[in-house]
This record gives C-alpha cells, structure tokens and sequence, in this order.
C-alpha cells in the first residue's frame, strides 16, 4: 500500500536506527553492461548478415523508398499472469485510520507501462505531504509477483507475492521508512517487515491489510485499508 506516514511516526517513537546501506557488487553491474553490449553487437551482426549482396539490396530499396522507414519489432507480450492484477488498474479512493489517530485519504491512480510488462501506482496522501510510487510486475524466473515500492521522503522497498491464494496476494517484503523527509537528502530511517495482504473486492473494489514489524524494537502494528474505484483505467 502506499500509506508510509504512520510507520514512520510509530517507529520513531519506539526505536531509532540508521538505514543501513546497500550497494550492488561492481562485478554484477559490469557483467549485466556486458551483456547489453554483447547483445547490441549481435544484434547488429545479424542485421548486417549477407555482406555486399545484403548491403546492395538495402542500398537498392532506399534509393526506391528515401522516405520510408523500416518498422521496428512488435513490442513483447505482457506475462499473462499480469492480467490477475488488472483489479488494481484505474483511480481510486483509499481510506485508512492511523493508531490513535483519524481517518485518512489516499488518492491512487494506477497504469500500465511497458506494454503491460508493470502497472505503475501513483498515490498522494493529501494530508501529509506525501506522495509515493508502486510498481507491480512478474518475475518468471521464481514465478512471484513482485512489488517495487518508492516515496518522496526517500522510502524505499521490495516485495513478493506467490499467486493468488485463498482470494488474496501476499506480498512480503523489507521496507526503509524515512522517518521525517529533510532537505538535504539525509534523514533517520528505520527497517520494517512489511506484510500486504491484497484481496480484490465487488464492484472493482480491494482491501489491503498491512502488518509492520520493526526488528530493531520488536515493535508490530497493523492498517486496513480500504478502496474504492473512481474510475477503469487501461491506459499505457
């Protein structure tokens, strides 16, 4: 979900802890440069398959055609599992009640992107300032839904589901919460295990129940969200 505020505050008040740092081995990074290069390479070697003849011919038909542009691939098919989660495609009303505190709104508006590959989720919490990104996706390769979760005061987080079970998604993941956003891009930050517990619901409606847990204080609360359509949306 993509409601942050009250973690941030309850974690401040039982625990305070530093983001710990994460970074990509040089060699991952390099290996993964490599590949694009290697591929673009190849790619470019079997365009250019055929030598003299092959040029000849091409040379021939842009003389024929000057204007004429050759059209590029056909974009990639989305995973068809994604087609499960259209639930959460078009613009929604949250509504949420913080501990001890009042109900709360959170205005939701999510697409598709890359021809369907990921729905983006973009979400404003009118309230506090503060407006947040999930990125919805699949990965074949452990056959998991995935979740990619971002905030503008700097909260980062990923997440997992398995498919559909019971009538829900179960995303779990570890979340860095900003505790206060700050101008000069440092701020205290605090772990969290997050549950999402997503169930759609009639009428284009869905319920998230998300479970916080935070290590460091053994400190565990929990928020129900609930939304509801404005209206469908399957744009790109």
């Amino acid at each position: 979900m993509n409601f942050r505020e009250s973690g941030h505050e309850r974690a401040g008040q039982a625990h305070r802890t530093s983001w710990r740092k994460r970074r990509t081995p040089l060699a991952v990074v390099g290996a993964a440069l490599a590949l694009v290069v290697t591929g673009t390479a190849l790619a470019a070697a079997g365009e250019n398959e055929g030598g003299a003849a092959g040029t000849k011919a091409a040379s021939g038909t842009a003389a024929a055609s000057p204007g004429r542009h050759k059209p590029g691939p056909a974009p990639l098919p989305a995973p068809p599992q994604m087609a499960e989660l259209s639930f959460l495609l078009g613009s929604f009303i949250c509504t949420y009640t913080p501990p001890g505190g009042k109900e709360k709104v959170i205005r939701m508006a999510t697409k598709r992107s890359l021809n369907g590959h990921y729905y983006d989720a973009l979400a404003t919490i009118p309230d506090d300032n503060l407006r947040s990104r999930q990125v919805f996706g699949w990965n074949p390769g452990s056959g998991e839904y995935v979740l990619q979760f971002h905030d503008d005061w700097g909260s980062v987080g990923t997440a997992a589901s398995p498919p559909k079970r019971d009538g829900a998604y179960v995303f779990k993941g570890t979340y860095s919460l900003v505790e206060k956003p700050s101008a000069d891009g440092r701020a205290k930050a605090h772990e969290a295990q997050v549950v999402d517990v997503i169930t759609p619901g009639p009428n284009g409606s869905y319920t998230d129940v998300q479970t916080l847990t935070f290590p460091a204080s053994n400190f565990t609360f929990q928020l129900s969200y609930a939304c509801k359509r404005e209206k469908a949306g399957h744009g790109e």
